[in-house]
C-alpha cells in the first residue's frame, strides 16, 4: 500500500515539474506529510536504523539496501 502511495505522489509530483499541471492537492500533501511521519518514526524507533551514528551512515546503509 505504502508503495503505490509512493507512485501515485510520485506521478503527481513528475506532472507538475515536466508538465502544464501545476496544483498541488491538499489530500495529496497530507499523504506526503503521513508517509514522512511514518518513516520518521520508523528511523528513531527500529534496529538497525535508531543505532546508526549519522546521516551519513544511515545513507549508506540504506544505498547499500538499494543494490541487495
Amino acid at each position: 500500500m505504502i508503495s503505490a502511495i509512493f507512485k501515485d505522489l510520485y506521478q503527481k509530483r513528475s506532472a507538475i515539474v515536466h508538465g502544464d499541471n501545476k496544483n498541488i492537492q491538499s489530500q495529496d500533501l497530507n499523504k506526503a506529510f503521513h508517509l514522512c511521519k511514518l518513516i520518521t518514526y520508523k528511523i528513531l524507533t527500529t534496529e538497525p536504523y535508531c543505532s546508526m551514528a549519522n546521516a551519513q551512515k544511515l545513507g549508506e546503509y540504506l544505498q547499500n539496501q538499494k543494490f541487495k
